[in-house]
């Protein structure tokens, strides 16, 4: 799935229709994060998605980008929910 974001996530397309691509293929907060994708991530957000949700590995959007070195992502996400 996280290749999948990525292709999605570099297309030069309008927000709308990566969001609704995104959406469909039901990626969360957390794929965008960890690839540091914060334009989908943001669009992501934007349409509802819960960045509190924890992933099958047990973090959030925002501990698996810290993890992966995506600073822009945690600060996206630290606007969006300070802590």
């Amino acid at each position: 799935m996280l290749a999948i974001t990525n292709r999605m996530a570099s297309r030069s397309v309008t927000g709308i229709r990566v969001t609704r691509s995104l959406i469909r293929m039901n990626v969360d907060p957390q794929a965008a994060a960890a690839l540091g994708h914060v334009e989908a991530l943001n669009a992501l957000l934007d349409a509802g998605a819960n960045a509190s949700t924890v992933s099958a590995q047990g973090a959030t959007a925002r501990e698996i980008a810290i993890a992966e070195g995506k600073t822009e992502s945690v600060n996206a996400l630290d606007a969006r929910h300070p802590l």
